[in-house]
């Protein structure tokens, strides 16, 4: 996807009228599975379906979608726990029933394993019908987990009581007490060369070869509250909290987005695209298109150009289109050589 400030041109504005959404996601035949107020709704080329009470549906407030190697789409909902999409064949998951999910992270592993974690029950392994509780009974430090990432066989598992490893069978818990900056722990990402990025409540700890090492306001950061971490294709790290976003990279850090944000802004995500430019939702001030050419913002919301003004879910799209949810509805945003405009997704 390219783009830059002066390419930011609009066309009509449409309206999904569905209500506020809560997640996007893009399966792999194009099919766009989108959760609204009043449920789901898959959209396809050729046609669209309705998940409700008369297909077996009655998942209330979805999560999250996933799709698994096999093809499969799995739908974690708050309420009502797990359901699965298998060609056209609804299944709900009777060990889930009678749950009350509040998950946090989820994470599909190389062998097609589901991970999701809660805020309060640990985390659950969900393999075909048998599930896996992880919890303090097993040796996790928490069972308050926001956030799962994997590498060469070893499990990061990140909460409100810090970071525990599982490694070769065995749990290996980090807290202030061992090299943790602070115990709350809100994102982990593990880099390029293998290195895992804990954001906590007061920065950032760096685990590679044997060693931790931590990044805070003194190192350059615009705020120890770190919330969310990516990593974009030159090797740089995008650090995310309430008062920008910060690189870093080459052992530097330094303010990446900060000149423009408005006051009280809440980000929620971060996209970098093809270009290198960066695509912000916040809760506030909707859609902020960041030019790294040029270094400026965008404000994209219901005071400027378009009818939004929160952003909670992005994913890139096919031929160059950025798939948003607002609280007015879904709307794909492509970017040509003419400019950006804004398209509606219709139904067939």
């Amino acid at each position: 996807m390219k783009g830059s400030a002066s390419d930011l041109t609009f066309t009509e504005i449409c309206n999904f009228d569905q209500g506020s959404i809560s997640d996007i996601f893009v399966d792999k035949n194009g099919g766009k599975w989108i959760s609204y107020d009043q449920g789901v709704k898959m959209i396809s080329d050729s046609y669209s379906t309705d998940f409700n009470m008369s297909i077996g549906f009655d998942g209330g407030a979805v999560e999250q979608f996933f799709q698994d190697h096999e093809g499969s789409i799995w739908i974690v909902t708050r309420e009502k726990g797990l359901y699965s999409y298998q060609g056209d064949a609804l299944k709900y998951l009777e060990f889930s029933k009678n749950q009350r999910f509040t998950p946090t992270s989820f994470f599909i592993d190389d062998e097609g394993q589901l991970y999701i974690s809660y805020f309060g029950k640990g985390v659950d392994i969900f393999n075909g019908g048998e599930v896996d509780k992880l919890d303090v009974k097993r040796g996790l430090a928490s069972n308050y987990i926001r956030s799962i990432s994997v590498y060469d066989d070893s499990y990061w598992y990140a909460g409100a009581r810090g970071v525990t490893v599982l490694s070769d069978g065995i749990y290996k818990s980090y807290t202030v007490n061992n090299g943790l900056p602070h115990n709350y722990c809100f994102h982990t990402c593990i880099d390029n060369q293998g290195r895992t990025w804990v954001g906590t409540e007061d920065g950032v700890a760096i685990f590679g070869n044997g060693s931790i090492w931590t990044l805070s306001q003194e190192d350059g950061l615009q705020s120890n509250r770190i919330k969310y971490i990516k990593q974009l294709d030159d090797g740089g790290m995008l650090l995310l909290s309430d008062n920008g976003i910060d690189k870093h990279i080459d052992g530097k850090t330094f303010s990446f987005v900060n000149q423009g944000l408005k006051n009280k802004e809440i980000l929620n995500t971060v996209l970098p695209d093809t270009s290198g430019n960066l695509w912000i939702g916040s809760d506030i001030n909707g859609l902020i298109f960041y030019d790294q050419s040029s270094g400026n913002l965008r404000y994209i919301n219901e005071y400027t150009e378009l009818p939004f003004s929160r952003v909670r879910s992005m994913t890139f799209y096919k031929d160059n289109q950025l798939c948003i949810g607002t609280e007015r509805g879904i709307y794909l945003i492509g970017i040509r050589d003419s400019g950006l405009s804004l398209i509606h997704i219709s139904e067939p």
